[in-house]
């Protein structure tokens, strides 16, 4: 306000919408109380003032919600907002969101998210997400300090909140997936000592091989005509760990991508690995003929951008993907210019409307492999309401 911006319509009128619906649950459903985080002190406010005002003029004496003691008045409870190290909210307008929902946040995320907290945190979200006792985060913290790199009371956390959340198979699963990707299949050197803390539950048994029931889940398919028949950029670009098939290919001439495979060895004579011993090297611009070479048990293919976006992708039949109905970025005939230009099409038909400010939108989204894209489309010819209507009418009678 002192700087003299200005907020938007829905901004202005978020406090009254959230009232208003809090008065209708208080009216026909009998809510009395809100709960929110700290930050919505102002709505929850908002919403009892509304309340109040609703209920003190209802005109019609038979409408009126009865007040018979002060439990039949709205009461709000607000609790601190969970934040980082830094200070920022956890939520999804900070765009850090975590989902308890694993169509979400998969378990495997979820795993991951809680093991990368700052050491700073992580005795704080013990004592905020666990049961455990305080004599055992306690133990737990002496451990991290002997030897933080082992990041014991991070699994510990990982491990209880996946337990709460999805069970403790999910959890137990979860933990030798993350241990087989980011350990070659070998447990830490260190194992959690803690008072109550189950020994095999947060590390593994020391030297446990990988193997295909505790092996990284596959995250994602993909036809043989793109593993066998793409270059390795088309390839990160289906997969997700890229924006385009040019972002793919810098990805891969900078070395910011890494393939599951025999390290130090050639594209064209790699042998692979076996997937007991999983080990990263950097993706760099081979033929796409030398992708098989990648493969292990030769349908399985494991690609990392960075230090924790990973893809284990199955190469299925193209027949069996087709089947599957799934598409991947990139997929012919999926792209947006083709989609547009059949919207267009259909518009152009009278079949469909359609806004331009919502086709401007597309085009700011169009991939940058086709830059001439935009240059295809044509706009049709706007014509009025009346127009059309009359045109339609006068075909009838042709």
């Amino acid at each position: 306000m002192t700087e003299g911006d200005g907020v938007s319509f829905a901004e202005f009128s978020y406090p009254l919408m959230q009232g208003w619906d809090w008065w209708h649950m208080f009216n026909t459903m009998n809510v009395r109380m809100q709960i929110g985080g700290s930050d919505q002190f102002g709505n929850i406010l908002s919403g009892i003032e509304t309340i109040k005002a609703a209920r003190s003029s209802e005109p019609d004496p038979d409408l009126i919600v009865p007040r018979e003691s002060e439990y039949d008045d709205p009461v709000g409870f607000t609790v601190p907002l969970l934040t980082d190290s830094a200070g920022v909210k956890f939520g999804k307008s900070a765009g850090n969101a975590v989902w308890l929902d694993q169509f979400q946040t998969t378990a495997y995320d979820l795993y991951g998210y809680f093991v990368r907290r700052p050491d700073s945190d992580v005795e704080r979200l013990l004592k905020l997400f666990t049961f455990l006792p305080m004599e055992t985060i306690e133990q737990l913290m002496v451990e991290h300090n002997a030897d933080p790199s082992q990041r014991v009371a991070h699994h510990a956390l990982a491990v209880e909140v996946l337990t709460l959340v999805h069970g403790l198979e999910v959890a137990k699963q979860t933990q030798a997936e993350h241990r087989a990707m980011y350990t070659k299949g070998l447990a830490p050197q260190a194992s959690s000592k803690a008072a109550g803390a189950p020994q095999d539950q947060y590390l593994p048994e020391e030297g446990r091989p990988t193997t295909p029931n505790n092996a990284p889940r596959i995250d994602m398919i993909l036809p043989e005509s793109v593993i066998l028949g793409k270059s390795i950029g088309r390839i990160l670009y289906a997969a997700g760990l890229a924006t385009s098939a040019g972002d793919g290919h810098r990805l891969a001439m900078q070395q910011g991508a890494y393939v599951g495979a025999a390290p130090g060895q050639k594209a064209g004579t790699n042998k692979g690995m076996l997937l007991g011993q999983l080990q990263f090297t950097p993706v760099k611009a081979w033929f796409p003929e030398d992708t098989k070479n990648f493969l292990i048990d030769g349908k399985m293919l494991i690609l990392r951008k960075g230090k924790h976006n990973v893809r284990v992708i199955e190469m299925v039949s193209d027949e069996e993907y087709a089947t599957s109905g799934q598409t991947y970025p990139g997929q012919p005939y999926t792209g947006k210019v083709r989609m547009l230009n059949e919207k267009l099409k259909e518009v152009k038909a009278g079949r469909a409307t359609v806004d331009k400010d919502s086709v401007d939108s597309l085009i700011d989204e169009l991939s940058e492999d086709d830059p001439d894209a935009e240059s295809t489309i044509v706009f049709p010819e706007k014509k009025p309401r009346q127009q059309v209507a009359l045109e339609k009418e006068l075909d009838k009678h042709r």
